[in-house]
C-alpha cells in the first residue's frame, strides 16, 4: 500500500466498494479526531471520562446539608425507576427516583432514615418501567454482584467500615 494521508479513506485500498463513501469516511474521521481531542484534554481514557463511578451508582454525599447516600442511574428512555432491596423489603413503590434533563435518574437516601437499613452487604436492584415492560435489574455501577440461584443475580451495596488496605505499593516485584 502506498503512502496515504490519514483522513479515514485508507480503508478504500482494502475494500474498493467503499469508494462511493469517501466523503462520509472523511467526515467520520474528522468527528473521531474532534472527540479524541476532547477526551485527551480531560486526561485521556484514564481522565474524567473513566470516572463515572464517582457520580453514578451509590456514592456518599450530601443534600441540603444532610449526609446520606446518592444513587444515580442513566436511563433516558425509561418511564420510571425505583430502588428496591432488602433495605425496603423489596417494595417497588417505597423509593421512586426522579429524572433530570439529561436522563439521569437519582435518589437521595438520608443517613437519618437509612443508615441502619442500607448497610454494607444489603441486596439491591433497580426496578425499571419502560416501553419494554417492567424489570428488576442489577444497578449498572454496582461494585459487587452475588449469584442467588443458577440464573438470578443481585447487586450488593458495598460500603465496608474499613477501606481496602493495599498489600503492595504498585511495583511489579511482588
Amino acid at each position: 500500500m502506498g503512502k496515504h494521508q490519514p483522513d479515514g479513506t485508507r480503508l478504500i485500498e482494502l475494500d474498493p466498494y467503499l469508494k462511493p463513501y469517501t466523503t462520509q469516511l472523511r467526515e467520520r474521521f474528522k468527528q473521531y479526531l474532534h472527540f479524541k481531542s476532547i477526551i485527551e484534554k480531560t486526561g485521556g481514557v484514564l481522565g474524567e471520562i473513566s470516572q463515572g463511578h464517582r457520580y453514578f451508582g451509590f456514592n456518599c454525599g450530601e443534600k441540603e446539608g444532610e449526609s446520606g447516600v446518592w444513587y444515580r442511574e442513566w436511563a433516558p428512555s425509561a418511564h420510571s425507576l425505583s430502588l428496591i432491596g432488602d433495605f425496603n423489603d423489596w417494595n417497588r413503590d417505597a423509593n421512586p427516583m426522579s429524572i433530570d434533563a439529561w436522563g439521569i435518574w437519582h435518589l437521595f437516601l438520608p443517613d437519618k432514615d437509612y443508615s441502619d437499613r442500607l448497610t454494607h452487604g444489603s441486596r439491591v436492584k433497580v426496578h425499571v418501567k419502560s416501553a419494554l415492560g417492567e424489570h428488576d435489574r442489577i444497578p449498572a455501577y454496582i461494585q459487587r454482584v452475588v449469584q442467588e440461584t443458577e440464573t438470578e443475580f443481585t447487586g450488593e451495596y458495598w460500603s465496608p467500615s474499613n477501606a481496602y488496605q493495599w498489600k503492595h505499593n504498585g511495583s511489579t516485584d511482588i
